[in-house]
C-alpha cells in the first residue's frame, strides 16, 4: 500500500491517491469496494458482528474492519459533531478529513485543538510579542432566529464585523492578533445547503460548543505572514505553551451598553488602549470601537483587503456554494469614522438564506435538498443534481 500510494504522489497525473490505493489492493476483483464483492455482499468474519470482513490484500486473505468513530475519528465526527468529547473519550487517532483549506486548514485546526506539539522556543508562544484578544459576541443575538442557516449567516456577520475592528487595534497597537472562539448553526459542505443545515446522519450542533473557523473564514489567508496583521489560531491562550503570557494580562472595557458605542480614531486608540501588559484582553464587545484608518489610505486599503479574502469562499445560497466557480464578490466596506464602519451586512446572502430555507424540509434527511432554488449552470458538469420541480 506504502508503495502504491508513494507512486501516486511522486506523478499526480495517475488521479490516485492513499485512499484509491487502498481500495485498489483490499477490493475484491472487479469491484472498488473493499469491503463488497461484485454482488455488493459482504462476508463476516466469525465472532466479527457485521463489523470485521474478508478481503483479499496483495493475494493474501487478511480481515478489515469498520473502526469505532469515537477512537478513530474524522474530522467532522471530532471537530463538529464532537463526538468523543461528548463521550469523555480520547481518540487513538484523529483523520483531519472534511477541511476546506488543504495543509493550512490542518494545521490550524491541530493547533486550535491543542493537538500540534510545537518543538522548542517557537516565536508563535514568544514573550517577545504583544498580543490583543477580545470576547465575541457573534451569534448572541442571531441565536434567537428559527432558522439555523439565517442565524449562521449573520453570525458570520457580526464576526466580520468583529474582526475589522479587531485587526484595526491589532494594527494600531502593533500586537498580534488572537481570534475568538466561534459557534456554528451550520455544517459547510461543498454544496450550497444541506438539509437541517447538517451532513445526513451527523449529530446536531449544540450551540455552546465552537466550532473550527474553517466553517466561516479562510483560514490559510488569516494565517498567512502576509496577512495585514499577525495572527494567532482561536483558543490559544488555552495551550500550556502560552500560559506563562498570561501573567501579563490586562483586561479592559470600553463599552457599557453594545448600543451606545464611541469608536476610536487610531491616534484615540494608542492612546486609551496603550499599555506595557503581554496579553490585552477586551470585554463588552470589540465591534464598533474602531472607526477605521483614514479612507484611501494604505492601511484602509489592506484591511478591507484582508477581510475580503479571509471571508472570500462562503458556502451558502450562491450558485455552485465555494465551489467551483463562484467566489464572493468583495467586502464592501462602510466609511471610517462611525460605528459602523467596515464591512456591510451581506444582505443579498442573509435574504437569499431566508428563501432557500423556506424551500428546505428540515425533517427530511435528504441530499437533494442540499440545492433547493439554486440550479447548477446548465452545461456544466454539476447540472445533473438540480431538482426544478422543487
Amino acid at each position: 500500500w506504502l508503495e502504491k500510494a508513494s507512486g501516486c504522489f511522486s506523478n499526480p497525473d495517475q488521479g490516485c491517491d492513499d485512499q484509491t490505493s487502498f481500495n485498489a489492493l483490499a477490493a475484491h476483483k472487479g469491484d472498488i469496494n473493499p469491503v463488497m464483492d461484485g454482488r455488493h455482499g459482504t462476508k463476516p468474519v466469525k465472532g466479527g458482528e457485521g463489523r470485521v470482513y474478508w478481503s483479499e490484500f496483495e493475494g493474501k486473505r487478511c480481515a478489515i474492519g469498520y473502526l469505532p468513530i469515537s477512537d478513530f475519528s474524522n474530522g467532522h465526527v471530532f471537530f463538529l459533531q464532537k463526538v468523543p468529547q461528548n463521550l469523555e473519550k480520547y481518540p487513538y487517532a484523529i483523520h483531519n478529513t472534511h477541511n476546506f483549506y488543504g495543509h493550512a486548514g490542518k494545521m490550524y485546526r491541530f493547533l486550535a485543538s491543542k493537538l500540534w506539539a510545537v518543538e522548542g522556543n517557537s516565536e508563535e508562544y514568544s514573550d517577545d510579542l504583544n498580543y490583543l484578544s477580545f470576547e465575541s459576541f457573534a451569534g448572541t443575538e442571531a441565536s434567537k432566529k428559527s432558522s439555523p442557516l439565517v442565524a449562521h449567516i449573520l453570525a458570520r456577520d457580526e464576526l466580520r464585523r468583529e474582526i475589522w475592528a479587531a485587526i484595526g487595534l491589532a494594527k494600531a497597537l502593533d500586537r498580534v492578533l488572537v481570534l475568538p472562539r466561534f459557534n456554528c448553526f451550520c455544517d459547510r459542505y461543498w454544496y450550497p445547503i444541506l438539509p437541517q443545515c447538517r451532513l445526513p446522519g451527523s449529530q446536531r450542533f449544540v450551540f455552546s460548543q465552537s466550532c473550527p473557523l474553517d466553517q466561516i473564514l479562510d483560514v490559510g489567508a488569516v494565517a498567512d505572514p502576509g496577512f495585514v496583521v499577525k495572527t494567532r489560531v482561536d483558543g490559544f491562550f488555552e495551550h500550556a505553551k502560552a500560559k506563562p503570557l498570561l501573567e501579563s494580562r490586562k483586561e479592559v472595557r470600553l463599552v457599557e451598553t453594545r448600543e451606545k458605542v464611541k469608536c476610536l480614531s487610531p491616534e484615540e486608540v494608542k492612546k486609551s488602549l496603550a499599555s506595557s501588559e503581554t496579553v490585552l484582553h477586551i470585554t463588552g464587545g470589540i465591534r464598533g470601537l474602531f472607526c477605521g484608518f483614514p479612507d484611501n489610505s494604505a492601511e484602509a486599503k489592506a484591511i478591507d483587503a484582508g477581510i475580503s479574502k479571509a471571508f472570500n469562499s462562503d458556502w451558502c445560497c450562491h450558485q455552485n456554494g465555494s465551489m467551483p466557480i463562484a467566489p464572493h464578490t468583495r467586502v464592501g466596506a462602510l466609511p471610517g469614522g462611525s460605528f459602523d464602519a467596515g464591512p456591510h451586512a451581506d444582505k443579498v446572502t442573509i435574504d437569499l438564506a431566508s428563501h432557500v430555507w423556506d424551500l428546505t424540509i428540515p425533517e427530511q434527511d435528504k441530499w437533494q435538498a442540499r440545492i433547493f432554488g439554486i440550479p447548477f449552470p446548465e452545461g456544466s458538469s454539476m447540472a445533473e443534481h438540480n431538482h426544478y420541480k422543487c
